[in-house]
């Protein structure tokens, strides 16, 4: 779902926003990746398979050899919690007319240099 408000004033932007009605679905939460990863698993988008977005693969570093010659390895699997200490960035973003007449995008996100480009 998305809405978008264009409005020629700042004061009637925020009235048209007071009549947008959201009525959200809650949905059952994932909380363990592992699990969010098996077959089977509930979907969180569509677009992405077993809930996996990117696979970052390492190939220059093998670490196979010095394992095997090693007097001794340890395997250990560390669980962190889940924080990011980020502020939620919302999708929306401002577009203002400038000087020329073209409007200056301002992205309410931490990457403007990126949405940029």
């Amino acid at each position: 779902m998305r809405a978008l408000v264009i409005a020629e004033t700042q004061a009637k932007a925020h009235d048209a926003i007071g009549l947008i009605d959201v009525d959200y679905e809650t949905l059952p939460a994932v909380i363990d990746e592992e699990a969010a990863i098996r077959d089977g698993a509930r979907k969180l988008h569509d677009n992405v398979p077993n809930n996996i977005t990117t696979v970052y693969r390492i190939t220059a570093v093998t670490t196979a050899r010095p394992c095997a010659r090693a007097d001794q390895v340890i395997a250990l699997r560390i669980a962190n919690n889940r924080l990011i200490p980020t502020c939620m960035e919302t999708r929306s973003i401002l577009a203002e007319p400038n000087a020329d007449g073209n409007p200056d995008d301002l992205p309410a996100e931490q990457v403007p240099h990126m949405h940029r480009r």
